[in-house]
């Protein structure tokens, strides 16, 4: 039988995380933003306010009314 070592991670401390790599210690590539919960903040904020480097903008929807 062999074994095989696989090395993997898991986040214990987003903050510190993020500062790593805002202090180009370590890739953005590590993260992924939470873009439902990013459109849920923009909507409870009325578009203001976004946390840095976030943009916050306002799109438009049209819906067709059922013809009977």
């Amino acid at each position: 039988m062999n074994a095989k070592k696989n090395y993997v991670a898991r986040v214990t401390d987003m903050a510190k995380l993020c500062k790593a790599i805002g202090d180009g210690r370590f890739s953005d590539q590590l993260v992924k933003a939470n873009d439902g919960a990013l459109n849920k903040l923009a909507a409870a904020m009325s578009g203001k306010n976004p946390p840095p480097g976030v943009v916050f903008s306002e799109e438009t929807s049209f819906s067709r009314k059922a013809v009977r």
